[in-house]
Formats: structure tokens, sequence, C-alpha cells
């Protein structure tokens, strides 16, 4: 996780390897599409002008979608990388 060379207001970079103890390559394809579509639901949620990148095991190849996606969700929070949604925030005008 290193800032951006461009400065915050950069779009934020995210990469995606996996070695080839996750896999053939048929396997290793489908856990980086995988994983690229869970980081993909939470983008906007993402700092600005970031460069990370996602360092797949084994076990991901093997695990399903919402497994990996909620392992990528609690690793994101971990790291301190997740904003909250805008969406949450807004209190209801009722109360």
């Amino acid at each position: 996780m290193a800032p951006h060379p461009e400065g915050a207001e950069a779009m934020t970079r995210v990469g995606f390897v996996a070695g080839k103890r996750v896999g053939i390559a048929v396997v290793r394809n489908r856990a980086r599409r995988r994983a690229r579509e869970s980081v993909r639901l939470r983008y906007e949620r993402l700092p600005k002008g970031r460069d990370l990148v996602l360092i797949l095991r084994t076990g991901s190849a093997h695990a399903s979608f919402d497994a990996l996606d909620s392992a990528i969700e609690r690793l994101l929070a971990k790291a301190g990388l997740l904003e909250e949604s805008a969406a949450k925030c807004v209190p209801s005008p009722s109360g």
C-alpha cells in the first residue's frame, strides 16, 4: 500500500497476484477474476490515489465467492482502507 506517485487525486490501482501454487493457469485466472469482482464492488469506498497489491493464496482458488468476498472485505477493513459509504452515513429525514 503505497501512495500513488501522481498524488491523492489519482485513481486507485489494484493489482492481483496468484502464484503457481494456487493452481494451473485456469484456476489462477478464475481466482483473480473473482477477487477483482470483490474489489470492484467496494471500489468507491477505497481511498483515492493508492496502489494496492492483493496476493492470492492457495485457499482462494477453492473458496466460494462469498468466502473470498468476505475475506477481502475483512482484509481491506483491517488495513483501514474502506471508507464508510455515503448512503449508510446519511440519516433518514424522518429521524
